[in-house]
């Protein structure tokens, strides 16, 4: 659905003044995919192929951070840009996406844990060889991943 209002109404005063808003690669996908008009969150969750869950989590983000807003018609939600995607962007840092978990780091990890090394030992052997994965990554990621092929305990 295009957006039908024919200008976006002005942002607070203070939008470019604030701390620089930080989202995530797929928050800002998001954004983009706004920029062409409402979307439905039925819309959004077919447009990227994830949960609804994982949409309404982004989406409640954005909102609180004043770049989204939603609206209620029936029993659908519909989502638009707050102002035009050029001037939200100016305003946001944006992350860059994780890389994917390599075969490598699974292997790594069924090593040390078959080597006897679990929590916070673990977590910091890996960084040793792999210093840019977070902590919880390797706990609840890395982890599950090597305990559900059975390459470990």
């Amino acid at each position: 659905m295009k957006n039908t209002s024919p200008e976006y109404p002005e942002p607070p005063a203070d939008f470019a003044e604030r701390d620089r808003i930080t989202i995530t690669a797929r928050q800002n996908e998001i954004l983009q995919t706004l920029a062409d008009g409402a979307k439905t969150t039925k819309d959004l969750t077919r447009s990227f192929m994830i949960t609804g869950s994982a949409i309404t989590q982004a989406i409640k983000k954005l909102r609180d951070v004043g770049l989204i807003r939603t609206r209620r018609e029936g029993t659908q939600f519909y989502h638009e840009l707050t102002a035009p995607y050029p001037n939200l962007i100016a305003t946001l840092n944006i992350k860059a996406p994780r890389p994917p978990i390599t075969e490598q780091e699974i292997q790594y990890v069924a090593k040390l844990r078959n080597a006897g090394l679990t929590g916070l030992a673990l977590v910091e052997r890996f960084h040793l060889k792999y210093p840019n994965r977070s902590a919880d990554t390797v706990r609840v990621n890395i982890v599950s991943k090597a305990r559900s092929r059975r390459l470990c305990r």
